[in-house]
Parts: structure tokens; sequence; C-alpha cells
């Protein structure tokens, strides 16, 4: 997936969902806000409402289950977002839309509803689905979102529900730690768990996830960092990945 987006979410964590032109045209206002979700639209005026995000310099996604016209079934309503719009992404609840979407070069955002024991029991089915993130509604759950955190090493957004900046803090704290994401070329004996000395700082990072993006040329892999409090002594220890990776 594009560093971009995964560097979006890190500097502004908080991301504005929007439910009609007035709280579009307030959040465009907004410098802090770089990530806008779409949450309504249809397929007549979808792309003029994405094209004033992004000519207010936003990453756009939109929620294509809710965009009338192209709440289908069909993964032809992701092949419609990508021919005739500028959007950069899209939120769903449909697993096939998510593999499409990834197909095309599009930011994904699986949504999952977290109503009862079964909804958390399906999770580890999503690692399949490789979405870039999952969305974990409603978001005011900490107690969940930590469960789930725990659960799977997709990044995690918290989303519905979420009115105050203590919602916020709360969602943020409960969710898995990320301090920095890096893109380095593809290096097959990188995992999760070995630790990373990606800076000149000699400041050591936890991997907690490798993602291999298909279809690039020359092949990459994603990281997932998160800092480490104490630096092990990796003296006299060598490297060939470009991340410095140690195992």
């Amino acid at each position: 997936m594009d560093q971009r987006f995964y560097d979006a979410v890190l500097a502004s964590p908080v991301i504005a969902a929007v439910k009609d032109l007035d709280q579009l045209e307030e959040c465009l206002t907004l410098d802090n806000i770089l990530v806008v979700f779409l949450l309504f639209g249809d397929v007549c005026t979808i792309g003029e409402v994405a094209a004033r995000a992004k000519d207010a310099g936003k990453i756009v996604l939109v929620h294509v289950d809710l965009i009338a016209g192209l709440s289908s079934s069909q993964e032809i309503a992701v092949d419609f977002l990508r021919q005739n719009t500028r959007v950069d992404g899209i939120i769903t609840t449909k697993p096939n839309f998510i593999r499409r979407a990834r197909e095309l070069k599009l930011f994904t955002v699986m949504r999952l509803f977290v109503i009862d024991s079964m909804a958390l029991a399906g999770i580890s089915k999503l690692e399949s689905v490789k979405p870039d993130f999952i969305e974990v509604l409603p978001g005011v759950m900490p107690k969940t979102i930590r469960k789930i955190a725990q659960t799977t090493r997709i990044p995690l957004l918290a989303g519905g529900l979420i009115a105050d900046k203590e919602d916020v803090l709360a969602a943020l704290n409960a969710g898995a730690k990320v301090d920095l994401l890096l893109r380095v070329p593809f290096h097959r004996s990188v995992s999760a768990q070995d630790v990373a000395v990606p800076t000149a700082d000699g400041r050591q990072y936890r991997i907690t996830l490798v993602q291999a993006p298909e279809d690039v040329t020359p092949p990459v892999m994603d990281l997932t960092l998160e800092r480490l409090e104490r630096n092990y002594d990796l003296s006299g220890q060598d490297t060939g990945c470009p991340a410095g990776c140690y195992t």
C-alpha cells in the first residue's frame, strides 16, 4: 500500500467522517484533518464531492456501501469509482469490494460492526482479505478495541459515536501502538518481532507487522514499527536489510 495513507493517519489520527455538504465544507477548512471519509452521495454527485475534497489537499475515501447507485454486491461499483472519480480509496463491509479495490491500487478500510462475540470471533478471517485498516464500530468500546488489537495485526481505526476528545483519547489508548511506518526493499528473512534500526540516531523499533504489497516492482515490504523503551546491544551483528533489521 502507498505509504502516504499510513503517514497521514499517523500524522493526524482524527479522521473526518462527513455525512453532508455542510460537514464537508467545515472539515476542508481544518489543516489538521488530512483524511476524509465520505459517507454520503450518489452515483451522479460523488465525483464532484470527492473532487472538492481532493482540491483541498485531502486524502479521500468513499464508503461505497452508502453511495446510492453503487451499493450493490457487484465489484463494478469499485471500478466505477476508480475510473470516474478522484477518490483515493474505499470503505466497505464487503470483502469482495476490498479485494477488487486492492487490485485497482486503491486504499482500503474494512468496516466491522462489533455487535456480539461472533463478530469478534470472525476478525481473524480478515487477515486473508488484507485491508489496509479495519474500522471498528462503535468506537467507544476501548476494552473491545484493545482485545481486537491483540487479535489482528491489521491496523485499527475506531469509528461511530466518537463525540469528544475523551472518546478519541480512549480509542487511541486502546489500540495497538504504532510509532513508525516504513517501506523498504523486500527482504525474505525479516519477520514480526525482529528489531529494526531505521534512522541515523540509532533508535530501535520492534517490528509488529510485515506486509508485502502485491504487484510492486521491485518487491517491497511495509513495516509497522513500535519504539523500544530500551535499546538492545546489537554490536557486532550484521544485517542485509535496508531498514537495519535484526532477528
